[in-house]
């Protein structure tokens, strides 16, 4: 679905104290592909081209050199964006700068009303959205009353409403508390899994990334690293390398196995460590 080719993106950086303007290279031949219906998440120290990347994806930015193509369309041509964005749905960092409806219904109804569809279908994507979310019975309510993953929750629906085939969203969970950020991320992976939608998701957390099918890793603007999470946290200190870690449940086997206990690697997860201790402890038990 996704084939980025030779990406390059340069902006202009104006130097502190006056003079001309240089070009600074934020990408940097970035190729890649994603398939529809994967869940991929994309990691890398700030600065590194993340935010970039993906803005590229349904037109925000235009690359300098190298193609974009979403469905075989080019992103970067001006009579392909509105196919372009009907395809892929963005929600970012903070969900205030993206809600501007008085009421959850209005703020969901505002991507099917800006593309012109009949009222009866409108009000049915509205239901299946809020549905979706957990905010039907908030469907009156003012978004400023909704709690922050409530509003980023908000966000996603009225991104879902305009039934893109996937959703990009840039650290959407950076300003959620972990409970929040729970519900934000269980809520991406029931769309992934239920609905096939392709999520493609920039994030720093590693336990986030542990879900995904997929982990990309950014640095100077290319893709250094790229494979299942497995592959990936198997090797912490190719992330460390990069400034990144591991998942902290992943640090703590890690840790214990050091220590002798045969913990397999990696262990991306609490209900994953949960099990491992048990097998261990059920192998203790049997040994005496």
């Amino acid at each position: 679905m996704i084939r980025v080719s030779d990406l390059v993106h340069r902006y202009r950086e104006y130097p502190s104290g006056g003079g001309e303007p240089v070009l600074k290279t934020v990408l940097d031949g970035v190729s890649l592909e994603i398939p529809d219906g994967q869940f991929a998440v994309i990691l890398g120290p700030n600065g590194s081209g993340k935010s970039t990347l993906v803005r590229h994806l349904n037109g925000l930015l235009r690359a300098d050199e190298g193609t974009v193509l979403i469905d075989g369309l080019d992103a970067g041509a001006e009579e392909a964006l509105k196919r372009v964005r009907d395809c892929v749905g963005m929600v970012f960092q903070n969900p205030d700068n993206q809600i501007i409806g008085a009421t959850v219904e209005e703020d969901c109804a505002f991507g099917p009303e800006v593309r012109g569809l009949p009222s009866a279908e409108i009000g049915r994507r509205i239901d299946e959205s809020l549905k979706t979310v957990g905010l039907s019975e908030q469907r009156g309510v003012s978004p400023d009353r909704l709690s922050g993953g409530g509003k980023q929750r908000l966000a996603i629906a009225g991104a879902a409403a305009c039934l893109p085939r996937c959703l990009v969203l840039d650290e959407p969970t950076a300003m959620l508390d972990p409970a929040a950020r729970g519900e934000v991320l269980s809520l991406l992976h029931r769309l992934n899994r239920e609905l096939g939608i392709t999520v493609v998701l920039v994030t720093h957390h590693m336990e986030e990334a542990a879900q995904a099918d997929r982990v990309l890793v950014t640095e100077r603007g290319r893709i250094v690293l790229d494979g299942s999470p497995e592959q990936l946290f198997a090797d912490p200190a190719a992330l460390r390398a990069l400034h990144l870690d591991v998942p902290a449940i992943t640090a703590v086997a890690d840790a214990l196995r050091e220590q002798g206990f045969a913990f397999s690697s990696p262990v991306l997860s609490q209900r994953q460590f949960v099990e491992e201790f048990l097998r261990l402890a059920q192998a203790v038990g049997g040994a005496l």
